[in-house]
């Protein structure tokens, strides 16, 4: 006396059709939720970035307009250097550096080359005055 009721049992591959449905469902919310954090976390963390543009080699005042269009505050800073007076030499941090907008690049300036201390034909006394002048 068996009976044969469809009833009271699903089907099997109606039990294994509704847990493949299920299981790709949960797979597509975990990429959905992990492509959403993903973007998420880039967004914040690069917000306000810029690149420091390459400056070196260029006029102190044509840098500082292009660093000024870049978002970025300056900090000039001069040093005597082989390079024409007036020429940017280096840039804190270096060229194409991700940095954030507002912040400060520090530009370094070649002042021309460095004056030499000692004259032919020129005593202490001339050079001590010639230094307090700033001419050395």
């Amino acid at each position: 006396m068996s009976s044969t009721n469809t009833g009271s049992h699903p089907a099997a591959s109606s039990i294994a059709w509704t847990i493949t449905r299920r299981l790709g469902m949960v797979i597509v919310l975990a990429l959905a939720f992990f492509l959403s954090a993903t973007l998420t976390i880039y967004t914040l963390f690069r917000i306000g970035d810029t690149r420091v543009p390459d400056v070196i080699g260029k006029p102190e005042a044509e840098a500082q307009k292009l660093v000024e269009k870049a978002g970025l505050k300056v900090k000039v800073t001069r040093r005597n250097d082989a390079a024409p007076a007036d020429t940017v030499i280096e840039t804190r941090p270096g060229p194409n550096a991700s940095v954030k907008k507002d912040s400060t690049l520090s530009i370094v300036v070649s002042a021309g080359p460095a004056k030499s201390e000692y004259r032919i034909g020129t005593d202490a006394p001339t050079i001590a005055m010639m230094r307090f002048r700033g001419d050395l």
